[in-house]
């Protein structure tokens, strides 16, 4: 089966990308990877020229909780822009070693049927599927669901993750990828560890994200809960390394994570419709601002406006030289070890790969 290619040569400015993942005992560790590099993957799209609109989906399979019923299958986030809420529902998943049974084709059967992908031809649609064990073993037929997959424009990337030597199921996963229509990424568990010295100041890049932060004024029931969210990610990207960190605040400067906020935060909310102060419910307001006239909270919003912008062009300034680095130490990855086979590294490679047949070109 050919590869899906668009129907046009015109550049193009959505993808929706969907993540399948093995949670069971034999792909131990993969959970943590994508928590530690969650942001890595997201902020890449945010290097392509146009800047594609972004929608992330996250499917995991393989835990018993995740029932016989549902094939072991659990929807933890269908497609949306709202990455922060995406990536609470992947911190919330526990990380433990629970033997499961998976069923790889019920796996894309489930991906294409039930997540909402766009019905546009423009939009580019990508799906992987990172695992291992036989791909052929389900109720669904391989053959059928890839093909129903392909006639909705979606790419399909199996991913195996090599946590065992098994040379016959390692050619089952080619052979799965031959019935997409693709070729075989293979996770590498263990790779050389470049650096290099930064040049540029990542102290006043977190300084910024702090300055961006208390640019959020929250309203609603659920605001003040949804401000804490967005500072609880903040300190997991933390926890995960400085480069992670780094990534989440260049992400939440760009346009894939801006005047997503509407729901929970003032600023955004005026960004894209007038407000009517008088009809708001103070009691959910933060309490400095509760006994605020609508011409001194208005007054206040553009003042936040203003400081946030101010911040965003801090960040991309910074970004410059990081972008730098980031080329420079792709290279040198190159050299080194030929190829980056960390499963970020093959998800933002094969991404951008599939994007160039979509008129998106990549910064580095």
């Amino acid at each position: 089966m050919a590869a899906y290619k668009p129907v046009t040569n015109e550049p193009q400015s959505d993808i929706d990308i969907v993540l399948c993942v093995d949670l069971s005992s034999s792909t131990n560790g993969v959970l943590e990877i994508l928590k530690q590099n969650i942001w890595r993957i997201m902020s890449d799209f945010a290097y392509y020229k146009p800047i594609p609109k972004v929608r992330f989906g996250f499917v995991a399979f393989g835990r018993p909780s995740y029932g016989k019923e549902n094939k072991y299958v659990s929807i933890v986030s269908d497609l949306t822009y709202n990455y922060d809420q995406l990536v609470e529902k992947l911190f919330e998943i526990r990380s433990v070693v629970a033997k499961g049974d998976c069923f790889i084709s019920d796996v894309v059967y489930t991906a294409t049927k039930n997540i909402s992908w766009s019905k546009e031809e423009s939009t580019l649609k990508l799906m992987y599927i990172v695992g291992n064990g036989s791909p052929f073993i389900g109720s669904a037929d391989m053959q059928t669901v890839c093909e129903t997959a392909h006639k909705r424009g979606i790419v399909i990337n199996p991913v195996y993750y090599k946590s065992y030597a098994s040379t016959s199921e390692e050619k089952k996963w080619m052979d799965f990828a031959e019935s997409c229509g693709n070729n075989l990424s293979t996770v590498a568990l263990l790779q050389p560890i470049v650096l290099l010295k930064k040049e540029y100041d990542n102290k006043v890049l977190f300084s910024s994200n702090t300055i961006l932060n208390n640019t959020y004024v929250y309203y609603g029931k659920d605001g003040k809960t949804s401000q804490q969210n967005q500072l609880a990610l903040d300190q997991n990207a933390a926890d995960a390394g400085e480069n992670e960190m780094e990534a989440r605040i260049v992400l939440k400067a760009t346009e894939l994570y801006q005047h997503k906020n509407e729901s929970w935060d003032l600023v955004d909310l005026t960004n894209k419709n007038g407000v009517d102060f008088l009809k708001m419910d103070k009691q959910f307001l933060p309490e400095e601002i509760k006994d605020y006239d609508s011409a001194k909270l208005e007054a206040y919003l553009l003042g936040k406006k203003k400081e946030r912008a101010d911040a965003i062009a801090l960040i991309n300034m910074i970004n410059q030289n990081r972008t730098d680095y980031l080329r420079a130490l792709k290279k040198e990855t190159e050299e080194k070890i030929k190829v980056d086979n960390s499963l970020p590294g093959i998800i933002t490679k094969t991404s951008s790969q599939e994007a160039k047949d979509w008129g998106f070109s990549r910064m580095y």
